[in-house]
């Protein structure tokens, strides 16, 4: 389709004057997907990201400094305004319903037509409780949310590459689980802290045990 005198692609025709609400908008893919997103589809109308307050710095400092990573230059020179679409939203995915106030709540429903959902708990070393929470729970509240927007398009759930990693062959389908989602968020709930941990101790008096943690490194190149 042609715009005035620029000519749009079928990607970018369906992005043009969406309101996008992104979670998990400072990780790794977060920070690529917004550059890309604005860089390539200037006819975006807003992206909301949800971030989360720190002791020292609020969602719109932490976004500021997000910013000035080198990966935003090229954006920068090509889309000098870019910064007017991204809007920070606080929230947490730690905490139940979000942390989203009723205001900033009301405001998603109205507006958003995509949602980009990437918060996650990735760390394996995490206790189990808090990657439910995130991973789990979190996702169900935004699915909930999603349900009340009226021009909602799409909903892009990114999940870890290790989800089903027992199966040989993944195939792109929905795999069924012995437990209901609701009751594993319950029992993650009232799961007492360092379970593991703890079993793990009871054995270190007579067993060599050693916990190592594999790390996960991702490369990326210059687009």
């Amino acid at each position: 389709m042609e715009t005035g005198d620029r000519y749009r692609t079928p990607i970018q025709d369906f992005y043009a004057d969406t309101t996008i609400f992104i979670t998990g908008g400072t990780g790794f893919l977060g920070k690529m997907l917004i550059e890309k997103l604005l860089r390539s589809c200037p006819d975006i109308s807003m992206i909301y990201v949800m971030i989360r307050s720190q002791k020292d710095k609020s969602p719109e400092n932490r976004l500021d400094e997000m910013l000035e990573s080198p990966l935003y230059d090229r954006i920068k020179k090509e889309v000098p305004n870019f910064r007017k679409k991204i809007v920070p939203i606080t929230g947490d995915s730690n905490i139940k319903g979000l942390g989203l106030s009723k205001t900033d709540r009301n405001m998603l429903i109205r507006n958003v037509s995509i949602i980009f959902h990437m918060a996650a708990n990735m760390q394996f070393y995490g206790k189990i409780k808090i990657s439910t929470i995130v991973n789990i729970d979190a996702t169900a509240t935004i699915l909930k949310l999603a349900k009340r927007m009226p021009n909602l398009k799409s909903f892009i759930h990114v999940s870890t590459i290790y989800s089903n990693c027992h199966v040989k062959h993944i195939e792109e389908c929905i795999y069924s689980y012995p437990i209901n989602h609701k009751h594993l968020i319950t029992f993650a709930r009232n799961l007492p802290e360092n379970i593991f941990e703890e079993k793990i101790s009871n054995y270190t008096d007579n067993v060599l045990v050693y916990n190592f943690v594999p790390p996960v490194d991702g490369p990326t190149w210059n687009e």
